[in-house]
Formats: structure tokens, sequence, C-alpha cells
């Protein structure tokens, strides 16, 4: 039976444009062949970036009440964490 992991870059690449920005960066820290993916210009040509304000000197997703470099420290946070 074939897996997530045997589908080709591209047909993941559609499934991944669907996913919310928060979840894009999520689904990069799965394994190396869905980093590269998410990093790949073509998954962020339709990102709407309007949906981001600025409030002061950081912009915040009102969505979520988050804001956009927060979410981006807690995504490398997470994934350059060292092992103990």
């Amino acid at each position: 039976m074939a897996t997530l992991f045997d589908l080709p870059d591209l047909v993941l690449l559609e499934i991944f444009s669907y996913l919310p920005v928060r979840d894009r960066i999520r689904i990069s820290r799965v394994c190396h062949r869905w980093k590269r993916l998410v990093d790949d210009r073509w998954l962020w040509r339709h990102v709407d970036l309007t949906l981001y304000t600025y409030d002061g000197h950081r912009r915040t997703d009102p969505k979520e009440g988050l804001s956009v470099s927060l979410l981006l420290d807690l995504s490398m946070s997470d994934c350059c964490q060292s092992v103990e």
C-alpha cells in the first residue's frame, strides 16, 4: 500500500498549498524532504499577506492573534532545540 511519503513532490506541493501558513511552517519539521518542499517558492506564490496588519512594530494575524515574528520565532525555537 502506498503512503503519503510515496507521493511525488508536485502532488505534495499541491496538497500543502491548501494549508494555512502556520501549518506549512509546522509540517516543514516532519522530515528533510518536507522542509525542502515547504521552502519551495511555488508554495508561497499565493499567500495573502493582507491578512497581516501592523500593530506598532510587529505584524499580527488578526485571526489567531499571534505576531508573525513570534510565529516564526516559535517555529525556529522548536526545530533548533538541542536534545539533552
